[in-house]
């Protein structure tokens, strides 16, 4: 009777363990197929991969990292509708503003690992807005270039080079540091306590606007571990800063039922049954 069990205890345990590696290689096989989409040139699969590796949190940093660290290649994008962005082709007026170079897949990697972690590695432009977009248009030779190239004084230069293989670097540098423990909870939350205003206004503007749920920010989260922090934001020396953080508490505070936009009408929900 023991060794039957033993036996039947045997099974059990190999059977699981099988489960669990048949359901771990399905998981890396469709992040590297994310991973994959995010390469190629049509716009449409590569936001809709984007914004399904965002959902996978800390999961698809490996993947993204080690496509980080391939060939930067340029892919140049295409029927890109109202995307604004270094390399846009034709202006509608308005649009979608990417302030990353993303035809260079380096660079659109780092997009998305910004994007999930709330961090500032250097990939952002910061340079792209309407603004800049409608003086190129009003110069007609310039304009007309632009629409060629898709590049607005572009020049890859040996120190444009250096200089992302430094962003690259460091890049890999805070995840070897921060891999073993790292969530995207700690990262919104590390994104409002630094002194980094671009940090600070990605971290106000996702809990405002925010697509996705990150796993652990609870009504319980919120007010234990953001709301002061937020708080504190309202001090800022940047009026951007001090205004987003007005608008967030003002947005949780409506009503007592502390929903806002995304965030807390899907997420709190879910995580609060």
């Amino acid at each position: 009777m023991k060794i039957q069990y033993y036996l039947l205890t045997v099974v059990i345990l190999i059977s699981c363990s099988y489960q669990v590696r048949k359901t771990s290689a399905l998981n890396n096989s469709r992040i590297k197929s994310l991973v994959y989409s995010l390469n190629k040139a049509e716009w449409e699969i590569v936001f809709k991969s984007k914004d399904s590796l965002e959902q996978l949190e800390n999961e698809a940093l490996p993947y993204l990292i080690e496509n980080l660290n391939s060939e930067n290649k340029y892919v140049k994008l295409i029927n890109t509708a109202d995307l604004i962005y270094p390399g846009t082709v034709e202006f509608f007026g308005s649009g979608w503003v990417v302030d990353y170079d993303i035809d260079w897949l380096a660079i659109r990697t780092g997009w998305v690992i910004e994007e999930i972690t709330f961090e500032n590695f250097g990939f952002k432009e910061s340079i792209i807005t309407e603004d800049t977009l409608m003086k190129i248009m009003k110069d007609s030779l310039k304009y007309q270039e632009y629409l060629k190239t898709g590049k607005y004084d572009f020049i890859v230069t040996p120190n444009k080079v250096r200089k992302l293989n430094d962003i690259i670097k460091r890049t890999n540098d805070w995840w070897s540091k921060n891999s073993s423990d790292w969530s995207r909870l700690k990262g919104i939350t590390n994104a409002l306590k630094s002194n980094d205003i671009q940090r600070q206004s990605n971290a106000l503007q996702y809990l405002r606007h925010g697509d996705f749920c990150i796993n652990g920010l609870t009504r319980e989260y919120f007010e234990k571990e953001l709301r002061p922090i937020v708080s504190q934001l309202l001090e800022s020396e940047e009026d951007f800063i001090k205004e987003d953080a007005k608008m967030l508490l003002d947005m949780v505070d409506y009503s007592g039922n502390m929903e806002f936009y995304n965030i807390t009408r899907r997420c709190w929900n879910k995580n609060n049954p």
